[in-house]
């Protein structure tokens, strides 16, 4: 084995490469073949340029860019290329056709290689190169057809889908691996698990956990504890069966079927339906509140100066309101326990409120404050899985285990 040195190396590898067929002397036929030539080692298998004279194979290797390591050749051939009407044109990125696809199925195809060609030290030299080329001759023997099927790399590679070496195909390719549940499915090297039965996680430490059958998780640091629940978006808590949790902070209770929760730090209730979260989180203390809720029984809940209201309530007063309006009539005591004159309606429609007129959930300055807050956490806080003290302070109401 040739051995060259990490700082200097020489300008040019070249190769010539004659391989025989078995134990005979008789060169292999290489006139109706297609031949694809990798060059193996550190850095797995990179895909290099072969011309054929005489039936010798030539070739350049690409040694300026190599690490430290040990480097061999491999080559694999198709000897009857033309009668499958194979050509170079054939393993474009959109015209494979069907015979090609059958020649690689069928494991048409021949193999040889060179273990060990040579090597890169770590040496004290510049790192330039020394003048001059060096030449490999090379020779040795392969029987008709290989016996070892190709990998997903070689395929994809005699079929024109890569240029990549195999280091780098592989870490794009390996993108997913089963999980500890039956059938389940989870994302490489992301800490992403999967233990529920049927499930799938994607993303940066998420997780479903064994009660999650069939659930979903994505995001990051997103947990999914329901059957077939769904949690997105970053530290978001699925705990109810079929229950979706979106966005930031939020959380699903457990005894809550189909609940859906979206936008962030929410609170959650036994019987609630829907919600969209709007607390907030100024260093370490979390303010949870909804500005909407469905609940199963119908009721809607929307925030009026601070207080959860029912909307129904709130939409029946202003029935009333402006019945008295148009018909300045008696507006019903007993239904609202109030003298009946068209001012008081009015007056006891904007007490219920909370005060003279409905205003906003947050001060102007209240806001700039949150957006401020929001806008300088950096990407770490962001998707961190730190919880601060009362992460679960006014997030679930009612029954929760």
């Amino acid at each position: 084995m040739e051995i060259f040195y990490s700082g200097y190396k020489p300008q040019e590898v070249k190769f010539e490469w004659k391989i025989t067929r078995g134990k005979t002397n008789v060169k292999e036929d290489f006139g109706n073949a297609m031949v694809w030539a990798f060059l193996t080692g550190e850095g797995g298998m990179r895909y290099i340029d072969v011309s054929v004279e005489d039936n010798i194979l030539k070739g350049d290797i690409p040694i300026s860019g190599l690490d430290v390591g040990v480097y061999g050749l491999k080559l694999i051939w198709v000897k009857d290329a033309k009668r499958y009407n194979l050509n170079e044109r054939a393993f474009g990125e959109d015209n494979v056709p069907v015979s090609a696809a059958e020649l690689l199925a069928f494991n048409k195809c021949c193999y040889s290689e060179i273990y060990e060609l040579f090597g890169i030290t770590p040496s004290q030299y510049a790192d330039t190169n020394m003048n001059g080329s060096v030449t490999f001759h090379l020779c040795s023997s392969a029987a008709t057809y290989g016996n070892d099927g190709l990998s997903a790399y070689e395929s994809a590679v005699l079929l024109g889908k890569t240029t990549l070496s195999e280091d780098a195909w592989v870490r794009i390719n390996r993108t997913m691996e089963a999980g500890e549940g039956e059938n389940a499915i989870q994302q490489c090297d992301t800490g992403a698990s999967a233990k529920g039965d049927y499930s799938f996680s994607v993303g940066n430490s998420t997780e479903v956990l064994e009660d999650g059958y069939a659930g979903f998780a994505e995001g990051s640091s997103t947990h999914v504890k329901g059957v077939a629940g769904h949690a997105g978006g970053v530290c978001t808590r699925a705990n109810g069966t079929a229950s979706v949790a979106q966005g930031y902070w939020l959380i699903t209770t457990d005894d809550n079927i189909g609940e859906a929760a979206f936008g962030k730090y929410n609170e959650t209730r036994e019987g609630l339906l829907f919600s969209v979260g709007g607390g907030s989180r100024v260093g370490n203390t979390v303010q949870r509140k909804n500005f909407l809720e469905v609940m199963d029984n119908g009721d809607i809940y929307i925030r009026v100066n601070g207080q959860r209201t029912r909307l129904q309530d709130c939409l029946a007063l202003a029935g009333q309101v402006a019945d008295a309006l148009v018909t300045n009539s008696v507006i019903g005591s007993a239904a609202l326990n109030i003298p009946d004159t068209t001012s008081t309606v009015l007056s006891n429609l904007a007490t219920y409120l909370g005060s003279n007129s409905v205003t906003s959930e947050y001060t102007d300055e209240q806001v700039t404050e949150i957006r401020e807050a929001e806008a300088a956490m950096t990407e770490d806080e962001i998707l961190s899985e730190t919880q601060p003290s009362n992460y679960y302070s006014g997030a679930i109401i009612g029954h929760f285990d």
